[in-house]
């Protein structure tokens, strides 16, 4: 029976779900890998690198049911979204594991390695998948939070590959204002060696045949409850967890936006500049304590 989706739960139940689901499917090792740069500048960094991604795995609202074999949908971004340097406000979702930017742009179901295609494409796990088949999910959609930080979000939840061996989910996130995109995975198991974590798979970006970012191709590379995320140039090498333009290790606690680099000191026995120091400034009389710390004459 196909898995039931329930949404009444929180981002850390459901960060609890995916690594507790991704330890009973097969995984290879994990191993820290970055990659990049490209022709253009992308860069390429995963989970299991310093700086990389944390895995949260949302599940988008909103149903594509009649999403056939070898078939795609429009659908509009909530915000303008730039790729290789064009800017985009509608993606093409394809039942093969990609989008594509822009409108009515097909992907065939048989990836290649480069890739050698005209198309502006992500692909997340470009592979020859049937959500046409009768016991598989769905392609799900939708935004979370709120402007000028919202995340779109486009889901394959358990997509039957095409041989009928297994099911494959995972998720595209396009990050507004930073042009990032990273790759979630939830379940790379399609039941068989010869397609499971991206065996016969392509995953990565490809801006026509101008530039191509490649993680791996026909590969079993990847790791479920694991992410990739793709950085533009000129874009941050981490990820900005708080969404205050800074990330780790510069951003000393990258939980709060109040605290980061250049950000005003204040009397709260916090570093709130990240330059290693706490509350410097406040100690009137030169003795180390100031009165955010109870020193309670601080002119003596």
């Amino acid at each position: 029976a196909p898995r039931l989706r329930c949404f009444a739960v929180t981002l850390d139940q459901k960060l609890t779900i995916a690594l507790a689901v991704g330890a009973l499917f097969f995984a290879p090792a994990a191993h820290a890998a970055t990659g990049g740069p490209d022709a253009f500048g992308y860069t390429w960094i995963d989970t299991n690198s310093a700086g990389g991604p944390a895995v949260s795995y949302q599940f988008a609202p909103t149903l594509n049911g009649a999403l056939g074999d070898d078939d795609y949908f429009n659908v509009s971004l909530p915000f303008t979204f730039t790729f290789y340097g064009l800017t985009y406000t509608t993606v093409s979702v394809n039942s093969n594991g990609g989008l594509a930017f822009g409108a009515g742009e097909y992907l065939t179901f048989s990836n290649s390695c480069g890739p050698s295609t005209s198309l502006d494409l992500a692909a997340l796990f470009w592979d020859d998948l049937n959500p046409a088949d009768l016991d598989s999910g769905g392609i799900y959609y939708g935004s979370f939070g709120s402007a000028p930080n919202r995340v779109f979000v486009i889901e394959w939840w358990d997509i039957d590959h095409y041989s009928n061996t297994g099911d494959f989910s995972g998720e595209i996130k396009l990050f507004e204002g930073s042009n990032a995109i990273e790759y979630h995975y939830f379940d790379l198991d399609l039941g068989s060696s010869s397609y499971s974590n991206g065996a016969s798979a392509t995953v990565g970006l490809a801006a026509g045949t101008f530039a191509t970012l490649q993680r791996s191709c026909n590969t079993a590379a990847l790791s479920t409850a694991a992410a990739i995320r793709f950085n533009p140039p000129g874009g941050p090498s981490c990820t900005d967890n708080d969404g205050d333009g800074s990330c780790t290790p510069a951003d000393c606690n990258d939980s709060n936006p109040a605290v980061r680099p250049g950000a005003t000191e204040t009397c709260n026995s916090v570093d709130d500049n990240c330059n290693g120091q706490v509350d410097e400034g406040f100690d009137g009389d030169g003795d180390g304590g100031t009165s955010c710390a109870g020193d309670c004459n601080n002119t003596n």
